[in-house]
């Protein structure tokens, strides 16, 4: 639909009635309804949107890069979050240190979990959070021989 808008904003294409919906929605900053059925009902700006999804994919790419040789996040394994604060400017957590952060491990981790998994996630990056949760409880499920029905998850809230 991107790349139909853009025809028709050159004047390749006509402006369907769709299309012309997509464009004045553009223009008032909200989410196009077309996108929704993509992404979900949205209540923020299309610029708060779409700053928030190129953080997601930021977020992806770093955490696929934990399995690549080179790479920052690569290089992180092994750092601990006070490592990590360390460098921060006057205490200021910014986005990227928050990438690093979930980048990094605990070396008791390394050992029960060799694959490189992060010992924390920026859970509003994942798109379907309930699955990756699930996810967890699996594999700590089939690495320690317990029921998972037996697992749960606890938060405490300070």
């Amino acid at each position: 639909s991107s790349k139909t808008m853009a025809m028709c904003l050159q004047g390749e294409e006509a402006m369907t009635e769709d299309m012309d919906k997509m464009y004045q929605s553009i223009l008032d900053n909200t989410m196009p309804i077309i996108w929704q059925e993509y992404t979900g009902a949205c209540s923020k700006l299309l610029a708060a949107w779409v700053v928030d999804f190129s953080r997601k994919i930021a977020f992806m790419r770093y955490w696929l890069d934990l399995k690549t040789e080179g790479t920052v996040a690569n290089q992180l394994f092994g750092l601990e979050y006070h490592e990590l604060l360390a460098e921060s400017k006057e205490g200021v957590v910014n986005f990227e240190d928050v990438m690093k952060m979930s980048s990094a491990y605990q070396k008791t981790t390394q050992k029960v979990y060799p694959e490189k998994l992060p010992r924390s996630f920026w859970i509003n990056a994942f798109f379907f959070p309930q699955g990756l949760l699930t996810a967890i409880l699996q594999t700590h499920s089939r690495a320690h021989r317990i029921p998972i029905n037996s697992l749960s998850f606890e938060t405490t809230v300070h």
